[in-house]
């Protein structure tokens, strides 16, 4: 026969074994899952802050991104891309991965822009050689076309061998 005291002296459990582990861990589950909120509400107001950040230096950058492209093309002679400029028209209503986004593409257009120049100017440079090349040609033609005539009319240029034609300079041979 069991006592009523058992429980005290080792003799039955008042609870089934594990029973406060169950609860316990009921508990512990909370704990973890608060605890991951709080990281996570951390994480957004820290992402968000950094966003705040690069949007606000992106805002104050694409100004004089934006100025150094302008100059540039009408320096070259080429166009602003409309796109981009309708893009900065909105500037202020962006978010920091899209100022981000915009600068980087203003450089590549900027990049763009003396590319298309540097391509320009090595046109302008190779049609100055052509030119150069084709007067040089034009220049030995004259000559050719000068030389065959004087040779025609006889004139006193030297002959194959070095000597003066002796019918226009009479006496050029006798010492």
């Amino acid at each position: 026969m069991q006592s009523p005291f058992g429980a005290y002296r080792g003799g039955y459990n008042a609870m089934p074994a594990g029973y406060m582990d169950a609860w316990r861990s009921v508990g512990d589950n909370y704990a973890k899952a608060i605890s991951s909120v709080g990281n996570t509400v951390a994480g957004g107001i820290m992402a968000y802050r950094a966003g705040k950040e690069m949007q606000e230096q992106g805002q104050q950058s694409a100004p004089t991104n934006m100025s150094q492209y302008q100059q540039l093309a009408q320096a070259t002679g080429q166009q602003v891309d409309p796109t981009i400029l309708q893009r900065y028209q909105g500037l202020s209503e962006m978010s920091g991965p899209q100022v981000q986004q915009f600068n980087k593409d203003i450089q590549a257009a900027q990049q763009q822009a003396i590319t298309l120049a540097n391509i320009q100017r090595q046109q302008q440079q190779f049609q100055l050689q052509q030119q150069a090349a084709q007067r040089a040609m034009q220049q030995q033609a004259l000559q050719q076309e000068r030389s065959s005539i004087m040779q025609g009319w006889g004139m006193g240029l030297p002959s194959g061998n070095g000597t003066i034609n002796p019918m226009l300079f009479p006496g050029a041979g006798q010492y």
